[in-house]
């Protein structure tokens, strides 16, 4: 991150008991090359997350905890361990940012997301649903549920039970059988577009 994101999000911070996510802009394949960048470079490169809405300057109150994400946030370290840190006991890939979202709201800590000071995400290949997880995301899924008694990542689980993978029901979620290399590569979005 760059020093006027940290300064930015220091001082968030000294104002607020908070957990403060600054605005990501994703860089599409090729948007990073060899040689000098500035940021103004990147930022006319950069794309917004299309359900991330985030101010031009200031902060927002962000009132759904399943927008947290961890690709870049901020809080102080005290909060952190007041909350419990990360829950160790998600496996690999999923849902455990989301977790984190939820012991936030629960605590009754603001979620803001901030603008003005973008960092940006190169960001790798992407699938959607990300398949080569396939394992992880479904216990992690079983363990978000057991813990919140709601579906994480509820566009994903319905994409696998529409391939045939899972069972899914308001109450379970039961494997039927692993995606085949064919069905992971077809799930390999656009290297151009991030989303």
């Amino acid at each position: 991150m760059s020093s006027a994101v940290c300064d930015r999000m220091q001082a968030v911070l000294a104002e607020h008991d908070a957990v403060v996510c600054p605005e990501v802009l994703y860089l599409p394949a090729g948007a990073v090359r060899p040689g000098p960048l500035s940021e103004v470079d990147l930022s006319a490169a950069g794309r917004p997350h299309p359900v991330r809405p985030f101010p031009r300057k200031g902060e927002s109150p962000e009132g759904n905890p399943g927008l947290f994400w961890s690709l870049a946030f901020a809080l102080r370290r005290s909060t952190f361990h007041r909350l419990g840190e990360f829950d160790e006991t998600y496996v690999g890939y999923g849902a455990e940012d989301t977790d984190l979202g939820f012991r936030i709201a629960r605590a009754g800590l603001p979620l803001l997301f901030a603008g003005g000071a973008p960092v940006f995400h190169q960001h790798p290949d992407g699938y959607d649903p990300p398949l080569q997880h396939f394992r992880a995301l479904i216990a992690n899924a079983k363990r978000f549920h057991a813990a919140w008694s709601i579906w994480p990542m509820d566009g994903w689980l319905t994409a696998m039970a529409d391939l045939g993978l899972v069972d899914w029901s308001s109450d379970d979620l039961i494997i039927r059988r692993d995606p085949t290399l064919a069905e992971i590569a077809a799930a390999r979005k656009n290297p151009a577009n991030p989303f």
